[in-house]
């Protein structure tokens, strides 16, 4: 979502009361902030908590969720906060502010992932075979033992004025923390990357770019890496939509992101046109077996690089 998207939403959420929310400051310096709303009981659902980056770590979040209890709530309901299991800093931190585990919520995906959490939350390695007949497909970081291979990964020469060079973008993930980028694998080959940002706390996933190297395109190998990708994004619970930028004209890739469920708004958006794959489509396409209705195995127009 754009940033007049979100504040259009939070002023719909304010002005219906649905939701409320606190701002905590500190000599008129915003601090962090809350959103929240009353349960069908007497409970309250605190749906947003956030501390500014440059004050984590110094006892703020604490502090604001000592105010709000205290001062906003009063310690008269039940307060209840959703944690991702595997993120252990987030559940750490409610502990110490007397939150205890209540239930858990358990996920059968349609295929059997294996994750290995990082500091971002996310997988630093994912493999998966999605049958005894097909290869298998793997999403690895990029360290200094496989940087180079990564780099090589090019795609067509109609494709370079659209795709950023896999070094600049891996540059640019390390610097913003928000971002992370991963090289897909094929039975230990390196055929693709991508890029991707966390916005919104996570709810929205912006796909910066999204590349098969040009031996591997024309075979269905993007639809598939694509396909895996979008599976470890949603397995998320917080995740509310992926959105991307995409250039339009040759070389441009907005029939093969449509394909994989995207839907273009028409709107002009960071550089490109703006598609997005909001969870209820992709739940209900993968309840249904496919993100559109295309044959999966159909091979479309390899993907060009979306904009930053």
């Amino acid at each position: 979502m754009t940033i007049s998207e979100l504040l259009e939403r939070m002023r719909d959420w304010l002005a219906t009361g649905e939701y409320q929310a606190v701002i905590f400051e500190d000599s008129s310096v915003p601090l962090a902030y809350a959103l929240y709303r009353a349960g069908k009981d007497t409970s309250i659902y605190l749906r947003q908590f956030f501390v500014q980056r440059e004050h984590r770590r110094r006892g703020v979040g604490r502090a604001a969720i000592g105010l709000l209890l205290s001062e906003v709530l009063r310690h008269e309901s039940k307060v209840i906060v959703e944690v991702l299991s595997n993120n252990q800093a987030g559940r750490a931190f409610w502990s110490k502010v007397g939150f205890r585990d209540y239930s858990v919520t358990l996920e059968r995906p349609s295929r059997t992932p294996q994750l290995c959490c990082d500091a971002t939350g996310w997988e630093a390695s994912t493999r998966i075979t999605t049958s005894p007949q097909m290869n298998s497909i793997e999403f690895r970081k990029i360290t200094l033992q496989n940087l180079d291979e990564v780099i090589g990964i090019e795609v067509g020469p109609e494709q370079t004025e659209l795709v950023a060079d896999n070094l600049y973008s891996i540059a640019q993930a390390e610097l913003d923390p928000a971002g992370w980028c991963r090289a897909a694998y094929l039975d230990a080959r390196p055929v693709g990357f991508f890029f991707v940002k966390e916005q919104e706390n996570g709810a929205h996933i912006y796909l910066c770019r999204f590349m098969i190297d040009r031996h591997h395109q024309g075979r269905g190998l993007g639809r598939r890496i694509m396909m895996r990708l979008l599976e470890v994004l949603f397995s998320s619970p917080i995740v509310e939509f992926v959105d991307l930028a995409v250039s339009r004209g040759r070389g441009g890739a907005e029939a093969f992101y449509h394909n994989c469920g995207f839907i273009p708004t028409g709107e002009p958006y960071r550089g490109g046109w703006r598609m997005i794959l909001p969870r209820t489509r992709y739940i209900t396409a993968a309840g249904d077996g496919e993100a559109s209705g295309h044959d999966p195995h159909k091979s479309t127009s390899a993907p060009s690089s979306q904009h930053a």
